[in-house]
């Protein structure tokens, strides 16, 4: 097949939908398919190990409202003469985005399938107030959903990765026959769990006290993060000797910094700063942590929760996670508001060690079910059922 990737989220810029893009990208390509992929023009440019055969071809972008991230501008000529260039079988959007729009628009023009992969939840309230800036979201709100409603139901197949997520396309007015179940993919086959020298080596490098809960992702403040610090000073009070490693970057480090003060938690607080996710995951450091944990409620799945579980880190999440269909017995997951019942889980995993190897063993094999060779063949065979459906429905139009 001659897939076409349009993927306004790719690296350099860090997120668990570039991570998926690239590991997609990745297994089409060991599988002898061709890949064109579309992205935003960043200041440098990058290409991912394992990607050197895809066309890849950076766009003309603008930065956008949220974090570091760029999209691609309107362009729909470009973008159709690199369709006509590159002669795909189907086209995969990774967003209702400009270049997903100019993706779609192609699709219908020159009759090519055309799948919608839904990963971010642009119409929460969270997200919309990071991008818009507004505190009255009323308007934007339903705005959102009908543009989300007519994007997605003109796709030829929507992708999504959780039941909690199909329900939600569902309330939109999405198409029940449209809409696809995908396993999300990440790189299982590179986690390296490091020797026990080496993960206290790691702790000594970043100074990390005897208990350690991770966070890792965007700091931004439709993740939560603010309630993380608070949650944090309840688990110090109790655990002096406890550390909160926060792995990202993002706007809401100034913010966190000065709860952190109030709160009187700087020597129980580390901040890594961004790192490559490639080195990240080869080189082990999610080993240092001995719990998980995320306040956010705005995750389709939640990828970095899904990655730590891979190093054998219990998960304690917020009830409204996608990642929450996955945890079962392998973690915790409490309602929103009640931070004691959260604050009590990462206590009750700090002291109770035998219970948190138990639950991290099941947490590696719940993870190694996602990411790898079986969950790409998967979405390999949704393109060619995809492909063919689209094909015999042409012809009995053209019968008709």
């Amino acid at each position: 097949m001659r897939i076409a990737l349009l993927c306004d989220s790719f690296p350099p810029y860090v997120s668990g939908v570039s991570t998926y893009c690239v590991e997609l990208a990745r297994w089409l390509l060991k599988y002898g398919h061709s890949v064109l992929i579309v992205t935003p023009k960043q200041e440098r440019s990058v290409v991912p190990k394992g990607l050197e055969e895809a066309h890849i071809v950076p766009m003309l972008s603008i930065p956008s409202t949220y974090s570091s991230l760029r999209i691609c501008s309107p362009n729909f000529p470009v973008v159709s003469k690199l369709m006509m260039d590159f002669k795909p079988d189907i086209i995969d959007t990774q967003a209702p985005s400009f270049l997903g729009m100019d993706g779609l628009l192609y699709s219908k023009v020159m009759r090519v399938p055309c799948i919608g992969t839904f990963h971010t939840l642009f119409t929460s309230k969270e997200y919309l107030q990071v991008i818009f800036k507004l505190k009255r979201l009323g308007m934007v709100e339903k705005a959102s959903r009908s543009y989300h409603r007519f994007f997605y139901n003109s796709c030829n197949r929507v992708f999504t990765s959780t039941e909690r997520m199909y329900s939600l396309l569902r309330s939109y007015g999405i198409k029940e026959h449209k809409i696809d179940i995908i396993p999300i993919l990440f790189g299982v086959e590179n986690v390296k769990i490091p020797t026990p020298p080496e993960v206290k080596q790691m702790k000594k490098q970043y100074q990390l006290k005897k208990n350690v809960a991770l966070f890792l992702g965007r700091l931004s403040s439709e993740k939560n993060v603010l309630e993380l610090v608070d949650v944090w000073r309840d688990v110090v009070r109790e655990q002096p000797e406890s550390t909160l490693l926060f792995i990202g970057d993002g706007p809401s480090i100034p913010a966190l910094k000065q709860r952190m003060t109030e709160n009187k938690l700087r020597d129980n607080v580390v901040f890594t700063g961004m790192i490559d996710h490639e080195k990240l995951i080869s080189s082990g450091l999610l080993a240092v942590g001995d719990v998980f944990i995320s306040a956010s409620t705005t995750e389709t799945l939640g990828l970095s929760g899904l990655e730590a579980m891979a190093y054998g880190l219990p998960p304690v999440l917020i009830q409204s996670q996608g990642l929450c269909e996955f945890v079962g017995d392998s973690g915790f997951v409490c309602r929103s508001e009640d931070k004691k019942a959260f604050a009590q889980a990462i206590l009750h995993l700090f002291t109770k060690p035998q219970l948190r190897k138990r639950m991290g063993e099941k947490a590696k094999k719940i993870a190694q079910q996602y990411g790898g060779r079986q969950g790409a063949l998967t979405i390999i065979e949704k393109y060619k059922s995809t492909i063919e459906n689209y094909k015999n429905r042409r012809r009995r139009f053209a019968y008709l």
